[in-house]
């Protein structure tokens, strides 16, 4: 019924307008007329517009309240980019106003973006009126690019960086059971620093506002209260836990009592949970975990001159890997699994060694080579028999050249000695620092540097050298009167030899030498390791170096012996090696 009574007023709407029409035809024509006049006009000046804004901003184009209609598009640009030139930034930090240049501050204004949407109209905004009365009502923002590096760099010096740290929710667990867990509440906290004032600045700059009040970033907490009382039934769960760690018939207990004092609540996750602190439960493994351990048997080896001549194995011991062990035990007590089968760890068996030597030069060299290789310091060796039965040598790194310290001064006294021998001086001749006789005495009893700077001049320093030489000891070099010296174990021992055998001095003077050189003052080398023993010796020591070489008079055999140490802590090594080839000669 509605809808017939609806049709029926269309159908009067139509006949009522027909009728108008067929009754006014003029006005009809008239009406016709200018809409066809108006259409015209808006379609040529549209068409005319199109054509002048080609290549130009639209008509009525506004960026923050100055005109740019009709304005060529790279002027335009031009323009804007001075327009910015001077823009400034407001910033209010704390009771503080800074005024900051903007291009300077990191903040440049993108001209193509800003005019991109000149050329990129949809819809309506296509028709050049339509885009100039669209512009009446809505200018353009320009669009900035920030570096907020620099928007930083810019601000730091105003601002005085702060930070509070959020504090999370906690939770106290005591370890008497009988006592209630209580939780801490959580609290906010805040951060001001250059980087957080040159985000709100860029966030205030986006939006086309150069003035922004710049404040102190508020810090979250991860966990709140309710988290932790969510948690509350798992600590009251963790709170009655007991858990066994056992193996092969062995077995530590963790009791509640044992448990109560590690627990800990994980906060590290997405989730909260119930964890034990790992350096209290490797405390309390190190000390029970002993249960597990079982003592290695240690292998034996017996060495002959550095060849293994029998061995006897050991075994392996047991103990508790206390590291691995700690984390299976959290990871079970996470899972709420009260029994952990523990990490055992082999015992590795110490090998002992026993060293014997031959009484032949491969021992002997052996014996030495064994002392320098297990003590510090780097040794230069040379062991001479001259009697007794054997006649056993060693040279240990004797070739390899060092500087001598005073042990050079036993070289200028020979020398001196043979010219004497000569009869081209004295043991009266002067040398500036008293006669040649005080100035021997003084250079070998306490190793005097004046006498023997004295002495090497009498005898012409490249005089010395060459006369050194022809005598055999060709790596010595004392062509110097100020400086380093510098000497070979072998030579040094050479020397020992040759004075002994009275090759280069009379029995007059090798005698007195060696008396002088038994006598010398510094007895902490090889005479103290060569069991009161006489020794006839020179000693050297300069920065790291500890030198002595000698002829020792013991029961069973003569021998010369030279050590020459770097770096191995003093007297006492050149001492200990002195006595070990001591008791080879006289075993």
């Amino acid at each position: 019924m509605q809808n017939a009574r609806h049709s029926h007023n269309l159908t009067s709407v139509y006949i009522h307008v027909s009728n108008w029409f067929e009754r006014h035809p003029r006005s009809v024509r008239h009406a016709m007329h200018v809409s066809m006049v108006v259409a015209a006009g808006f379609a040529l000046f549209n068409a005319g517009l199109f054509s002048v804004q080609n290549g130009r901003t639209s008509a009525m184009t506004t960026i923050n309240g100055k005109d740019y209609g009709l304005m060529p598009i790279g002027d335009a640009k031009k323009l804007l980019e001075n327009e910015h030139a001077g823009a400034e930034l407001q910033v209010r930090i704390g009771n503080k106003t800074v005024i900051l240049n903007a291009e300077q501050a990191g903040v440049s204004v993108d001209t193509d973006k800003t005019f991109s949407t000149l050329t990129e109209s949809n819809g309506w905004n296509r028709v050049p009126l339509v885009k100039a009365i669209a512009n009446l009502f809505s200018g353009i923002t320009p669009a900035y690019d920030t570096n907020e590096e620099a928007l930083a760099a810019a601000v730091r010096p105003y601002v005085s960086e702060a930070l509070v740290p959020a504090q999370d929710a906690s939770v106290n667990i005591p370890a008497d059971a009988s006592k209630p867990a209580t939780i801490n509440k959580e609290a906010n906290g805040s951060v001001l620093s250059a980087e957080v004032a040159a985000e709100q600045l860029a966030a205030a700059v986006a939006g086309n506002n150069f003035t922004a009040k710049i404040a102190a970033q508020e810090l979250l907490p991860k966990w709140t209260e309710l988290d932790m009382r969510a948690l509350m039934p798992s600590i009251e769960a963790a709170r009655k836990t007991s858990m066994a760690i056992e193996a092969e018939g062995k077995k530590v207990t963790l009791s509640t009592e044992s448990l109560a004092p590690m627990l800990r609540v994980d906060a590290s996750g997405a989730e909260l949970k119930m964890t034990l602190d790992p350096e209290l439960l490797k405390a309390f493994l190190n000390k029970e975990g002993r249960a597990f351990y079982s003592a290695p048997i240690s292998t034996r080896t017996v060495q002959k001159d550095g060849t293994e001549v029998s061995r006897t194995e050991g075994r392996a011991g047991k103990q508790l890997d206390v590291s691995a062990t700690a984390d299976l035990a959290i990871t079970a007590f996470q899972k709420g699994v009260a029994t952990v089968t523990p990490a055992i760890a082999s015992v590795t068996p110490e090998v002992l060694v026993t060293r014997t030597y031959s009484n032949t030069d491969t021992g002997l060299y052996k014996k030495i080579e064994d002392f320098a290789k297990s003590h510090s310091g780097t040794y230069r060796v040379a062991a001479v028999q001259l009697t007794g039965s054997g006649n056993r040598s060693a040279f240990y790194n004797a070739d390899s050249q060092v500087v001598t310290a005073s042990t050079y001064k036993t070289f200028i006294a020979y020398a001196i000695l043979q010219r004497i021998e000569a009869g081209a001086i004295t043991m009266a001749t002067s040398t500036g620092k008293g006669t040649v006789e005080q100035c021997m005495y003084k250079m070998i009893h306490v190793s005097d540097n004046d006498c023997a700077y004295a002495l090497q001049v009498l005898y012409g320093s490249a005089a010395l050298d060459t006369k050194l030489a022809s005598d055999g000891f060709t790596s010595t070099k004392l062509n110097n009167v100020v400086g380093d010296k510098h000497s070979t174990a072998r030579d040094e021992m050479l020397l020992m030899t040759k004075l002994y055998n009275r090759e280069l001095l009379n029995e007059a003077s090798t005698q007195y030498l060696f008396g002088l050189m038994e006598n010398q003052v510094y007895r902490s080398g090889i005479p103290a390791g060569s069991r009161g023993s006489r020794v006839a010796d020179k000693v050297g020591f300069l920065y790291a170096l500890n030198h002595d070489m000698a002829i020792v008079y013991s029961p069973k055999a003569t021998y010369a012996l030279v050590i020459l140490t770097d770096g191995a802590g003093g007297w006492t090594n050149v001492r200990l090696l002195a006595t070990e080839i001591y008791d080879f000669y006289n075993q």
